[in-house]
């Protein structure tokens, strides 16, 4: 198996040999063997886990969702638990599916707004719980949109639950989208008011709003295309493990 040195593996990514070493303190690549003089040897398991580093690093505005289910991958892959990694890869590659179609969705929802205020005959009302289900956040996080005055709900019937109809939904969807790209609650409400009234709000305009929305597109389908990559290391580490074993 071949073997490298510190400054040596760092080359290998153009990285700084100190960023080898604080992925081997953070465990996100498994300890290095010390040879006599008391140097760092990394092996092709060591260059696999790092590759599988640089990659998932290699996006740094991914939301949480993402970025928590690629942090799982590299823990696991540093632990050298070879036999998670296929179920690891899968579920981040779900999540970013998701998110793709989520983004979609809500980049469907702008460029109609853009063309058309015509509201939707109501069909379903929402309570917070099912609209933080849908778009896979918290109820907190909804309930936080409402008191920006991002989204209004309604009392109907129960005095104990408020809900939300179609538009809110709509609106919902477009707000999470935003917040993956960056804005912040001012912006969006100012991108909000541009796509409820047609009048720029502060120099921001609706059109602004729906190109942060291709920017995550962008973000995600880089993301999804990284996978193949990805499948390919794991792969790799698995045969590294199983030739270490026999």
């Amino acid at each position: 198996m071949k073997t490298y040195k510190t400054n040596e593996l760092a080359k290998q990514f153009q990285i700084h040999a100190n960023t080898v070493r604080l992925y081997e303190e953070q465990h996100f690549i498994s300890e290095a063997k010390r040879l006599k003089n008391g140097y760092r040897q990394f092996d092709e398991i060591h260059f696999w886990q790092l590759f599988i580093c640089r990659k998932i690093f290699e996006f740094p505005y991914s939301n949480s969702r993402i970025r928590k289910s690629g942090i799982d991958i590299i823990y696991t892959s540093g632990a050298q638990k070879v036999e998670l990694l296929d179920e690891k890869l899968e579920d981040y590659h779900s999540i970013i599916l998701e998110e793709l179609q989520k983004a979609q969705q809500a980049n469907q929802l702008l460029l109609h707004w853009m063309k058309d205020n015509t509201k939707e005959k109501q069909e379903y009302y929402y309570t917070r719980k099912e609209i933080a289900s849908i778009l896979d956040t918290t109820k907190e996080t909804v309930r936080n949109w409402e008191r920006n005055d991002l989204v209004q709900s309604s009392l109907l019937d129960d005095p104990q639950q408020r809900y939300f109809d179609e538009e809110a939904l709509k609106r919902c969807r477009i707000i999470y989208l935003l917040r993956q790209v960056g804005f912040s609650m001012h912006a969006i409400h100012q991108c909000l008011h541009a796509l409820d009234t047609d009048e720029p709000s502060l120099n921001l305009s609706k059109e602004e709003a729906f190109s942060a929305g291709d920017r995550w597109l962008i973000e995600l389908n880089s993301l999804l295309n990284s996978i193949p990559s990805l499948e390919d290391a794991v792969n790799k580490l698995k045969t590294l493990h199983l030739l270490t074993t026999l």
